[in-house]
């Protein structure tokens, strides 16, 4: 992050007497360039607090690379009003990734989760999952000091009790959905900027800061986590490539080699160990039930896959795969297409466009797994139209996905809103929109950020 790199560098040059009287090429000393650092950090803090956080969202190994900006500034600012700004946007950071850790894991969507065999399949390429363990004690041993892992180690910031006790209390946590507004698409004027080094503009990235494009679903339960981001279907050049490179939506376990989820093999015959494109999918989801489809106007991917290890015991029935790991039940239902399995871990389908119908369950929801595989049967699928329309059995809620057309998906007749009243809503965290203020609150415990 080149904010913070600037930011320290006149810094140092400004107490430096061999530096601290120079002009630099504009005429300014360090200390009035530090001082307008110091200015566009405490606004890039306020506005990324108040819009939902970074566009990297929950990114495996790019938002810690941002992240530890923050604690630069937490730790050296002489600025008391930046330094209260960086502990508040590390507050709010660890709360939002607090409520998604299961067994030491990050559950919900992520952007840029590269794969392959150095990418996040099952959990443990994740260097902000490796960041939290320093902290929280769970999931897997960071492998390796990297540069994030020191700005962690070498500061004094501690998440609050109430942030620990979200991440380490799955089951006084309970099942709840958080929902919450994300940036990610870039002001229409500037989705077309030439990518290239002899550009002015080459580097930046020019968000629409009244309208992400992205609501951020997680549905949270103590035995899984189920993910996504919505969005529209909307001109592929509008999306912030840092934002729309390598999304990742799907269900994660106890078991952090465990997951299910669904993505395609980058470039057309290319194999699954290839690593990056851009615009994969689009979904729709409520609670524990994903619709997932790959994008018709993307170029960069090819096959759909769907990521299925052999910790779990499969079956398939009437079309529908069933998987069970412990007390946690999935069931994975690709629609009007066939699939053959490439591997131990991945399947394959015969059309690439064939939406997939993900359902996850446990013993504490559904009783046993007979039961959860009768519900999953009983409910209603028809896919033979520009929709797709799914009832879902176990409580009649209905989902219209538009697999033909660029419509926006629906739930009982309502249009997903990508554009709520907040920036984050969960049990455990409140704010409007803008997010000025922040409320958290678990276990009798609160705590106000304001930004």
């Amino acid at each position: 992050m080149r904010l913070a790199t600037v930011w320290a560098a006149t810094w140092i040059l400004s107490r430096d007497p061999r530096y601290q009287d120079r002009q630099l090429a504009d005429g300014a000393t360090p200390a009035a360039h530090h001082h307008a650092w110091n200015l566009f950090a405490k606004a890039w803090i306020r506005e990324h607090g108040q819009r939902g956080l970074l566009v990297e969202v929950a990114a495996p190994g790019y938002s810690a690379d941002t992240l530890q900006c923050l604690y630069q500034f937490r730790d050296l600012a002489r600025d008391p009003e930046l330094r209260r700004l960086a502990e508040n946007f590390l507050h709010l950071w660890w709360a939002d990734n607090a409520m998604e850790l299961l067994g030491g894991s990050r559950g919900g969507s992520k952007a840029r989760a590269d794969r392959g065999p150095t990418g996040d399949w099952n959990g443990h390429a994740d260097v902000c999952s490796m960041m939290a363990w320093y902290y929280f004690g769970e999931g897997g041993r960071p492998r390796g000091t990297l540069a994030p892992h020191l700005a962690l180690l070498t500061s004094d910031y501690r998440p609050p009790r109430l942030l620990a006790a979200l991440a380490l209390e799955p089951e006084r946590r309970g099942s709840f959905a958080y929902v919450s507004r994300r940036p990610g698409m870039t002001m229409p004027d500037k989705s077309h900027v030439p990518r290239t080094g002899d550009t002015p503009d080459y580097g930046n990235t020019w968000l629409d800061r009244d309208f992400g494009g992205i609501l951020r679903y997680t549905y949270v339960t103590p035995d899984y986590i189920v993910g996504s981001s919505m969005v529209p279907n909307v001109d592929i050049n509008r999306w912030a490539k840092i934002s729309d490179q390598n999304r990742w939506s799907g269900i994660i376990f106890r078991d952090p080699e465990a997951r299910i989820f669904a993505q395609c093999r980058v470039g057309k015959g290319a194999d699954t160990d290839d690593r990056r494109g851009a615009s994969e999918h689009w979904t729709l989801q409520d609670q524990g039930t994903l619709i997932w489809q790959k994008l018709r106007e993307t170029k960069d991917y090819g096959a759909t896959t769907i990521y299925l290890p052999p910790q779990f015991a499969v079956s398939v029935e009437d079309g529908v795969i069933f998987a069970r790991l412990d007390s946690a039940f999935a069931a994975i239902r690709p629609v009007g297409s066939k699939w053959t399995r490439q591997d131990p871990r991945w399947l394959v389908l015969a059309d690439e466009f064939a939406p997939i119908i993900f359902e996850a369950g446990s013993v504490r929801e559904h009783g046993t797994f007979e039961q959860f595989k009768a519900g999953v049967l009983q409910s209603r699928v028809d896919g033979s139209g520009e929709a797709l329309h799914y009832v879902r059995n176990r409580d009649g809620r209905r989902f219209t996905f538009y697999q033909g057309s660029n419509r926006t998906g629906e739930i009982d007749g309502v249009p997903i809103d990508f554009a709520p009243p907040f920036a984050y809503r969960s049990p455990f965290i409140q704010s409007g929109w803008p997010a000025e203020k922040v409320d958290l609150s678990f276990d009798g415990e609160t705590m106000r950020l304001e930004f």
